[in-house]
């Protein structure tokens, strides 16, 4: 049941229909936790022109909280609002679809983590020693055919394999982690020989179907009428985004949805819906901080299992909270302030842990002398190399044991790593960098 409404509507309807069910919207709204105060953080983020997108929050598989802001088409003519049935690519979090479809199979004897990949497709270069656990890992060297260019029109089964191939390796499978599409591209591919059915068939046979999820599939060309939407990148102004054919990144990335149904996907997967728990434990089981098509995301003092997405300039992120039952997903088609932040931050508040909205300035890191913050950053008593990037959208942190996330400017040398919940403050002449994680500061040297 949403916990937002609109009690003007409900004024309308008559007094008495009000009492009658005001008890049951009561109990509906205590469920989600400082709903307004979600509504104001996402009605902000509206007025200062900082992103679109749609958020859902659900818990034990109900859905307690959705909200939209922007639009779903903008042209010349009238702008389509978005709404919490509008329709998102979402890029890679496609692979937790594909990698549960593996596990199922593995599941019923029809494939193995250690079969290889030359039963499938003995072309692609050390094919026979590349193993399925080190294509759901990332552990099998190939080169990302996401780094090729070749366009974004169209492309068959066998002009991918072409693709792949040529792009030969970068190392020896097994030897390091390297996130990369083509090895989530090659696993649909598999699944297809292994059922003798389409991708999309199977993703509706084994999940969709199964546990009746709505408003989520594999994407073709985008319709409005649908309710789908374009993407968009801020150039003065909103401006629409080329658009990705989905034959090209495929079981790696090609489905489509709402916020709210991939809360119902999380909250399915991770009540053992869909695959047994040994295997979902397989999925979740971290090596150099990527499971089997599952992300960790640290947040405070819980920790939620999910993916990230991108395609084009979508941008999501769905994670299950396993203490609480919880799950949040978040959808954008255009943003400014990084949809890392906004995910944390709409956390912060579900949990009563954010500051003020009035006090969230949703200022990015691009600042005029932002290059001079840049390099890498050490201290042998922290445990990691800090990386810090300019990037287009500003400044970003990586080397911490997680991708690269982007940093909040707060004040003159001072900016803020709010996914994870770290302030960081600068050296006058930047050639030091003072980390406050928690309790504890460490004073990192530029080398």
């Amino acid at each position: 049941m949403p916990c937002r409404y609109h009690i003007s509507k409900i004024v309308a309807i008559g007094r008495l229909l009000l009492m009658a069910f005001g008890i049951l919207f009561l109990k509906g709204y205590a469920q989600c936790p400082n709903a307004d105060k979600l509504d104001s953080f996402f009605s902000a983020i509206a007025a200062a022109d900082k992103g679109m997108g749609s958020i859902a929050i659900s818990k034990n598989g109900q859905v307690l909280y959705c909200h939209s802001i922007g639009y779903r088409l903008l042209n010349n003519q009238r702008p389509v609002t978005a709404n919490c049935e509008t329709k998102y690519r979402i890029g890679s979090i496609t692979k937790m679809f594909t990698a549960v479809i593996i596990f199922q199979l593995i599941g019923e004897g029809k494939l193995g983590l250690l079969s290889t990949l030359d039963n499938y497709f003995p072309g692609i270069p050390n094919a026979h020693l590349i193993t399925i656990e080190q294509l759901l890992r990332h552990r099998t060297g190939l080169r990302n055919f996401s780094r090729q260019r070749f366009g974004r029109a169209p492309k068959t089964h066998e002009e991918m394999l072409a693709i792949v191939k040529s792009g030969g390796t970068k190392f020896l499978p097994g030897l390091k982690f390297d996130y990369n599409n083509t090895n989530y591209l090659l696993l649909g591919y598999i699944i297809e020989k292994i059922s003798g059915k389409s991708y999309e068939t199977v993703v509706n046979e084994r999940i969709i179907s199964k546990i009746n999820l709505k408003d989520i599939y594999c994407g073709h060309e985008t319709s409005i009428e649908n309710n789908e939407c374009f993407s968009y990148r801020f150039k003065k102004r909103w401006k629409q985004s080329p658009v990705t054919d989905m034959s090209i990144p495929g079981a790696s990335g090609n489905m489509v949805s709402t916020p709210a149904a991939l809360t119902q996907f999380m909250d399915a997967l991770f009540s053992g819906r869909l695959i047994s728990f040994t295997n979902l434990s397989q999925m979740e089981t971290m090596t150099d901080g990527y499971g089997m098509g599952m992300m960790k995301f640290p947040y405070q003092t819980k920790d939620a299992f999910g993916h990230t997405g991108s395609i084009d300039e979508f941008v999501s992120v769905a994670a299950h909270f396993l203490q609480d039952s919880l799950s949040i997903a978040y959808c954008s088609n255009g943003q400014l302030y990084p949809v890392q932040n906004i995910i944390t931050r709409a956390m912060d508040i579900y949990f009563g842990k954010a500051p003020p909205i009035c006090e969230m300035k949703f200022v990015i890191s691009k600042t005029k002398h932002s290059k001079r913050y840049t390099g890498v950053y050490t201290n042998k008593k922290f445990p990691f190399e800090i990386i810090i990037r300019k990037k287009q959208k500003g400044l970003q942190v990586g080397g911490m044991g997680f991708t690269s996330l982007p940093l909040e400017y707060v004040s003159k040398n001072k900016f803020r790593l709010i996914a994870a919940n770290i302030d960081m403050e600068f050296d006058a002449h930047c050639k030091g960098v003072k980390v406050f994680m928690g309790s504890n500061s460490y004073y990192l040297e530029k080398k």
